[in-house]
């Protein structure tokens, strides 16, 4: 009798911490972007296997926001490319109204021209990008990019009717989160090579 019990608990364990292992698996390994007034927080796996991930993207500002999951240029990592993005945001936050509204319009501004700085990102080999309002969650596609080293970025800024707000500007920020390493191939995709 003392041996059906022990046997009886013991299954009884078993069967309750499976769920719970389960469950524990699925958050560890949920990809998830967070933008708070603070910054971008990621959390989940940073080397997802091609054509098997999604990004889900929280922004819990006050101000609309884009996420972007973006190929790093040859050459740059987080670490590089966060000053990079630090001076392209200066420099935005600097433009008087009338600069920005042309900024928009595709004329540059001629009396505050924009610093020379290098391409960070590789927009032409795989990423993508979706704008979210505020308090809002979305889901950041990365199921289509191609193996390679990728940064998801985050950016607070307000969109009305497609326009931008011009005194939103001001609350400008981007940030990088993390660094992402796509692995293996596309699913359905072959590569071949010329010799």
């Amino acid at each position: 009798m003392a041996n059906g019990t022990r046997i009886a608990a013991t299954v009884a364990v078993v069967i309750t911490i499976l769920p719970l292992a389960a469950c524990g698996g699925n958050n560890q390994t949920r990809m998830r972007a967070t933008l708070t007034d603070e910054g971008c927080t990621y959390q989940g796996d940073t080397k997802p296997a091609a054509g098997k991930f999604t990004i889900e993207v929280k922004n819990q500002t006050q101000h609309g926001a884009n996420f972007a999951f973006a190929r790093l240029a040859n050459g740059f990592t987080p670490a590089t490319a966060r000053p990079i993005l630090a001076k392209e945001t200066t420099w935005i936050r600097s433009l008087s109204e009338a600069e920005l509204r042309n900024l928009q319009q595709g004329t540059a501004p001629p009396h505050h021209p924009r610093p020379k700085l290098p391409q960070v990102f590789d927009f032409e080999r795989g990423g993508s990008a979706t704008d979210i309002g505020a308090g809002a969650t979305a889901v950041l596609p990365g199921d289509i990019s191609p193996a390679g080293r990728y940064a998801i970025i985050c950016r607070n800024i307000t969109r009305t009717e497609g326009q931008r707000h011009l005194n939103a500007w001001k609350h400008y920020r981007q940030y990088v989160a993390a660094q992402i390493d796509v692995t293996g191939a596309l699913p359905g995709v072959t590569t071949s090579t010329v010799h």
